[in-house]
């Protein structure tokens, strides 16, 4: 007996263990550090991804901003979208760039700015100092940069009689007369006062000021001189100290309270202030940088020698193709047709030509030619080859080989012919053609005039929900009635009331309508719109182009999955995510 057991209880404790081991892990952040061995994906060329490689890319994505599970579908396709990222990244290597002008082009382009602002920086803003003698120097021999007028850094509450007819209390608010409503704007603008008494202006302003603007930045309106905002502003506002609000003011478009949260006098901002002196220790610098500059920039510029391409100089450029050389610039770097055209727009402008002359064109080579003269002198002073700079050129002509790919993944001209979209159209009318479109409640009241007040009342905001609620009397025979009827159509009720809601707006209520039964008032409550083939062409066309598009990148999945024998050895249960402003991967 305890032979025979004893395999079969091995072999069950082996199975729980295999089970235990592949049972698919949930991912958070605290945990991934476990999970850099647990590999997800693997595919040719040692291409790998880890559980921690991936939920670090996708804690640096904005998926679950608000934190929290992602599931199984949700990882599949975040997953299936890395490793074609990826996998495209080889197919990128394969890829000659140069058979791609314009994508050459822009990646070029690209590279030659990265290496122009490394030139600069290192031969010239890398160079200039500044010590704190220099700076004040500077100061003080340039109060012109800094003397400023009279202003205060405002912050601002403002209330208003449109305001509060918007607030959760319209319904109220609307039912009063404007000398009502100006009283209870009064009253509420002194409570809001009161307020600053206990809690920081910045808050209350946040909280309940009408102007949408200020309240977002909780009430800050930023610096402000004299004579920007209209009586009595001014003689209010200026006449605090710094941390000081004012009390309630009243113009012509509502009441305002203001705080002053810092000032400044007319004249030179004293040194002391906070950034005044890192300010002129910046302008120092610049100018210094530009005077180191000139004198760099000066002596290349010398230098700049560009052969011409006659043959396209008196013709318009933009006829030209973009390919065509237009000059050589000291017999090294080619200017092309593209490029001279970025210039020529605004060489027409400044002298006034509908086409520039042989003369133009070879001051606009010449111009461009000292672009090629800082990167001629990178290059022959090895800027090109330091670590980062190779780094960066490799980036970036790797994003152009891949940006290639994925535009050849479809045609961005094709969309669908006009009988392709007829057909989805017919195939499927029911979701363009609705026979029911109008969302109805109705109100019954056996009085016309009190049918008509019941519709006033509507009108200032109040609902059928707080018309049920009201006890505006006590008569039987001022009963009210509703009866909500759901989605309608044309065959449901009879053609007087359908005719009527149909012409009734979305929200809307319809004039007073009378029947045997009584005297009614309709509320649409939504509305489904119907459309005919011309109206739902344009969705169709784009629905049909997404769908085209979906299935070649499905293509192109399948078939680098294919091609790189991609496997899916272990799966991940789901991911936990922190909220996004507090993700640190």
């Amino acid at each position: 007996m305890f032979a025979i057991r004893k395999p079969l209880f091995f072999t069950f404790l082996i199975i729980i263990m295999l089970t235990a081991g592949c049972k698919p892990p949930v991912l958070s952040d605290e945990n991934t550090d476990k999970y850099n061995d647990y590999i997800i994906v693997r595919a040719d060329n040692g291409y790998i991804l880890s559980a921690r490689d991936f939920y670090e890319k996708v804690a640096a994505s904005t998926y679950l901003a608000k934190g929290g599970y992602l599931e199984e579908a949700t990882i599949k396709h975040i997953l299936d979208s890395v490793v074609v990222d990826s996998l495209t990244g080889f197919e990128a290597d394969k890829l000659n760039l140069n058979d791609y002008f314009y994508d050459n082009w822009n990646y070029k382009l690209r590279y030659h700015d990265y290496l122009v602002q490394v030139y600069l920086y290192e031969k010239i803003y890398s160079q200039v100092t500044a010590d704190s003698q220099e700076v004040i120097e500077f100061y003080e021999n340039r109060p012109d940069l800094y003397t400023v007028d009279e202003q205060m850094d405002l912050y601002h509450i403002f209330l208003s009689k449109q305001g509060l007819r918007e607030s959760k209390d319209s319904v109220y608010y609307k039912s009063l007369s404007d000398e009502q409503l100006e009283k209870e704007l009064e009253q509420h603008t002194y409570k809001i006062y009161r307020m600053l008494a206990f809690e920081p202006f910045q808050n209350v302003a946040y909280k309940y000021s009408h102007d949408e603007i200020s309240r977002r930045a909780s009430g800050a309106a930023g610096w402000t001189n004299r004579g920007v905002y209209i009586d009595p502003f001014d003689s209010v506002a200026f006449s605090l100290k710094p941390g000081e609000y004012s009390e309630p003011y009243k113009d012509k478009d509502g009441w305002h309270i203001v705080y002053m949260n810092d000032y400044l006098a007319a004249g030179v901002v004293p040194m002391e202030r906070y950034g005044v002196l890192e300010s002129a220790r910046e302008s120092l610098l610049t100018q210094k940088s530009n005077q180191l500059g000139k004198v760099i920039l000066d002596s290349l510029y010398r230098l700049v020698e560009v052969l011409p391409n006659e043959i396209i100089m008196d013709t318009d450029i933009y006829l030209v193709d973009d390919t065509v050389w237009g000059g050589i610039v000291n017999g090294i770097d080619t200017i092309d047709a593209k490029e001279m055209k970025n210039y020529e727009h605004s060489y027409r402008r400044t002298y006034r030509v509908t086409n520039t002359d042989p003369e133009m064109r070879k001051e606009l080579l010449q111009e461009i030619g000292r672009r090629y003269a800082i990167l001629q002198a990178a290059r022959a002073e090895g800027y090109d080859t330091l670590p980062r700079v190779v780094t960066e050129r490799e980036r970036l002509w790797h994003l152009a080989a891949k940006s290639v790919l994925e535009k050849n993944k479809f045609d961005v001209s094709w969309h669908p012919d006009e009988d392709e979209v007829k057909a989805y159209y017919e195939a499927h009318k029911d979701e363009y053609v609705v026979p029911r479109p109008i969302n109805v409640e109705y109100l019954t009241v056996q009085d016309s005039m009190y049918a008509e007040f019941l519709r006033e009342q509507i009108l200032s905001g109040m609902t059928f929900k707080d018309i049920s609620k009201a006890d505006y009397t006590k008569d039987p025979g001022m009963k009210i009635e509703i009866t909500n009827l759901g989605y309608i159509g044309p065959e449901d009720v009879d053609s007087a009331f359908y005719f009527i809601a149909s012409g009734t707006p979305p929200a809307g209520i319809s004039r007073v309508y009378k029947t045997d039964k009584g005297y009614h008032l309709i509320n649409i409550l939504d509305r489904k719109q119907s459309l005919n083939y011309n109206q739902a062409r344009g969705q169709i066309i784009t629905l049909l182009t997404q769908k085209y598009r979906e299935d070649k990148r499905r293509e192109f999945q399948d078939r680098v999955f294919t091609e790189y024998n991609v496997e899916f050895p272990r799966q991940l249960k789901s991911l936990h995510l922190k909220p996004y402003q507090y993700r640190t991967r």
